[in-house]
Formats: C-alpha cells, sequence, structure tokens
C-alpha cells in the first residue's frame, strides 16, 4: 500500500510527518481518539500508511502541545480532558482575544471584513458539531489574524489550538449553538463597523460565555 492510497487529497503535498501530525491531531480533536487512549505507534502507522518514524515525530509534536502524553517506558496515550488546565488557557485568551479584535476592527482591509462577514454566515448553516467546530475556528481565526500582530496572531492560534477538542460536546446542543451564533453576529457587526471597543466588549463576553457552556457541558471533567 502506497501513501498515496491512505493520506487524504489536501495533505499529499506534506511531508510524512506532518501528514501523521494532522490526521492524528484531527482524530485526537474530533473525538475520534478519546482521552487516555492509547496511541500505538505500529497500529497508527498501519492506518496512516506511513513507517513509525514520521508517527513517532508526529506525536512528539502533539506532545509538545498537551494533548499526548509519553509515559516512560510506558505507552503514549491521549492527554485527559483537564477543566483547570482550560481554565487558565481561557483566562490568558480572555485577555488577547479582546485586543485582537479591537486591533481588527481599526485596521482590518475591506477584504477582510468581506470574508469575516462571508464566514459568519456559513457558521450559521446547520452543521454536524465537527463542521461547527471547524467553522467557528474559521471565523474566529479569520477575526484574530486581521490584527496585524503577527506574534498575537501565533499566541492565539497556540491558545485556541488548546481548547478544540473541549467546545466539541457543547456544539451537540443545538440551544447553546444559536446562542454562540448570535454572539459572533453581534460581534462582527461591531468589527465590520470598525467600532473597536465595542468589539473588544463583546469578544471578552463570548469568551467568558464560551467556558461557562464548556463547564456546564456533559464533559465529565472535576470543577
Amino acid at each position: 500500500m502506497s501513501d498515496a492510497d491512505v493520506v487524504p487529497a489536501p495533505y499529499v503535498a506534506l511531508t510524512k510527518t506532518e501528514v501523521a501530525y494532522k490526521l492524528i491531531r484531527k482524530d485526537i480533536v474530533e473525538g475520534v481518539l478519546q482521552p487516555d487512549a492509547i496511541l500505538d505507534q505500529e497500529a497508527l502507522a498501519t492506518k496512516l500508511g506511513l513507517s513509525t518514524t514520521p508517527v513517532r515525530e508526529a506525536l512528539r509534536l502533539l506532545e509538545s502541545e498537551n494533548l499526548v502524553i509519553s509515559r516512560r517506558h510506558r505507552n503514549t496515550v491521549v492527554s485527559p480532558l483537564d477543566l483547570g488546565q482550560l481554565k487558565e488557557t481561557y483566562a490568558v485568551r480572555i485577555l488577547l482575544d479582546p485586543k485582537a479584535v479591537a486591533l481588527g476592527a481599526e485596521v482590518a482591509t475591506q477584504e477582510q471584513r468581506d470574508e469575516i462577514a462571508e464566514l459568519l454566515v456559513l457558521s450559521e448553516r446547520d452543521q454536524t458539531p465537527i463542521e461547527g467546530l471547524h467553522s467557528n475556528r474559521a471565523l474566529h481565526r479569520a477575526i484574530y489574524s486581521s490584527c496585524g500582530n503577527s506574534v498575537l496572531v501565533q499566541i492565539l492560534e497556540n491558545l485556541w489550538d488548546r481548547c478544540d477538542r473541549y467546545r466539541v460536546a457543547t456544539l451537540r446542543d443545538k440551544a447553546q449553538v444559536k446562542v454562540a451564533n448570535d454572539e459572533h453576529r453581534r460581534i462582527v457587526d461591531a468589527f465590520i463597523a470598525g467600532r473597536s471597543e465595542e468589539a473588544a466588549q463583546l469578544m471578552l463576553e463570548h469568551i467568558s460565555a464560551s467556558f461557562d457552556r464548556i463547564d456546564h457541558s456533559a464533559l465529565g471533567l472535576d470543577d
């Protein structure tokens, strides 16, 4: 079996390590690989049509993101969900996401504003939880990426990477999805109009509410 027989088309131009990283990470974020699941390198390599070397390197990258844990002389496992760690992540996001949206509202190009408006419409469509996870991330990424500060964008990208897999449970609740969509629309309306202070305040409230929705969802975490 060749790599091309297994690797999805969007990944064929990547290195084998990048392919393994992206596919394993996708399965962790989307819940295909559950918390505490044992990650057998040989089994993963066979599934992906790769050798164990890129899989091993991919797992090291995922460990640097706290998505897997490599236990000395034992198996590598998917990291358990940890509400305490998530609280710490949101404590930083609640400072930086509003800053990014305020900057973006001031400096974004018309093309960026148009893209954000289009992504908002896409995010409001009826979607599966996994589709909603990705469309929500695309909308937020477009907003914070418009701020013009590459360091801030990189930090937020890393913070968002730490949050994605926690949010899937909230996206199974249609009522919660509607509330989040309403929050997004108010943020985008203020952003597109250039009302930076209003957009920042709305984003702060949205990030806080987002954590509360995760906290009250059925994740089986201890507060």
